[in-house]
């Protein structure tokens, strides 16, 4: 696939995601991860996701997880990354 595919798949994903999420918060972190950060919680359907035609076609894993930030001890990157593993 190389470096070149790998950029395009992200930048494909980036934008789906803002189509995705709207005026929500979307950060890339690291090489090839995304946070999106928003006030109310926001159902994913991990489906509709895996289904986008460039994910389908793709070596790309999903992998959605949820923090409540208001309900939870979240108070910095650190403790976001431990409760990431």
């Amino acid at each position: 696939y190389g470096w070149d595919k790998g950029n395009e798949l992200l930048v494909k994903m980036s934008e789906r995601l803002q189509e995705f999420a709207g005026n929500e918060h979307i950060y890339r972190v690291y090489g090839d991860d995304f946070i999106i950060l928003n006030e109310e919680h926001t159902a994913i359907d991990i489906n509709t996701i895996n289904n986008w035609d460039f994910v389908k076609d793709s070596c790309i894993t999903i992998d959605l997880k949820h923090f409540d930030l208001k309900n939870t001890h979240i108070n910095s990157w650190q403790t976001l990354e431990m409760n990431l593993e």
